[in-house]
């Protein structure tokens, strides 16, 4: 069986989100008023893990800053987690072309959350091009913790 880069990007993923675990903290975000820096943390609104972009587009859309935010705010509160900016692309066009694709699509959300206060180290850009499983949508990027 051969094994390519491609392989140890989903694996390594894999390790990364199997190593959450179930808490309000995995499936809710701060959901609060006021001051991106606010430390009360409260888990009252069940948020989206997806940014979805236009076809053949890297450019954030119009609701990235709404689904965004919310994660920006608890990763402002927990300044020891880090999130996985995970870009995934469609597979019309080549692979190289759909990895990189991809990957401006994670840089794209991770100037969001720069412009909304997180730490650059709490955030972990990668690309799977088209290379995803099925249940993870094309033409997104996906926020895992």
């Amino acid at each position: 069986m051969k094994i390519t880069k491609y392989t140890y990007i989903g694996l390594a993923l894999s390790a990364l989100l199997s190593g959450c675990h179930s808490s309000d903290s995995d499936i809710y975000a701060v959901v609060n008023d006021g001051d991106l820096n606010n430390q009360q943390v409260t888990f009252t609104k069940r948020v989206s893990h997806l940014v979805e972009f236009e076809f053949d587009s890297s450019e954030l859309p119009f609701n990235a800053a709404e689904v965004v935010e919310p994660h920006a705010r608890y990763l402002i509160a927990n300044p020891d987690i880090k999130v996985a900016i995970q870009g995934n692309a469609s597979s019309e066009g080549g692979r190289g072309y759909n990895y990189n694709l991809g990957k401006e699509r994670a840089n794209a959300v991770k100037g969001l959350f720069l412009e909304l206060g997180v730490d650059e180290k709490q955030l972990v850009v990668l690309s799977v091009g088209e290379r995803h499983n099925n249940f993870i949508p094309k033409r997104t990027v996906m926020l895992g913790y």
